[in-house]
């Protein structure tokens, strides 16, 4: 039997309240709450905290790469995944390191890696 992940409730907080002053684009807000959207069906957490944990992600991507997430969308899609995996590396990194217990590392790995997938089938990333 799979347990659901469990995360440290105190780091879920201060992720929706992060984000909740967050100052966004228009753009960059539609693609975190469509990412967001998309993550809720593979991680137990609320869709505000969610967001919290992918703007953090995309704001690190964007200081590591120097691209902005939007040119990705132009991408080839051999580039497209390529720029997507490490968003979604970004963020299993951010998560995990909330996790109530470590052995669920693998399970949310596992998680992410759907939830990106399934983006990427929509086209959101």
């Amino acid at each position: 039997m799979v347990q659901s992940i469990k995360f440290n409730e105190s780091a879920i907080q201060q992720a929706e309240k992060d984000y909740s002053k967050l100052t966004l684009t228009p753009e960059i807000k539609r693609d975190v709450e469509a990412f967001a959207k998309i993550f809720s069906r593979y991680i137990p957490m609320s869709e505000m905290a969610l967001k919290g944990f992918i703007s953090l992600a995309l704001r690190e991507f964007q200081m590591q790469t120097h691209v902005d997430i939007r040119q990705v969308f132009a991408m080839t899609p051999s580039e497209r995944d390529k720029y997507t995996e490490i968003v979604e590396n970004l963020i299993y990194e951010k998560m995990s390191k909330v996790l109530q217990r470590e052995d669920q590392k693998q399970q949310l790995r596992l998680a992410v890696r759907e939830a990106g997938q399934a983006s990427r089938r929509r086209g959101s990333a």
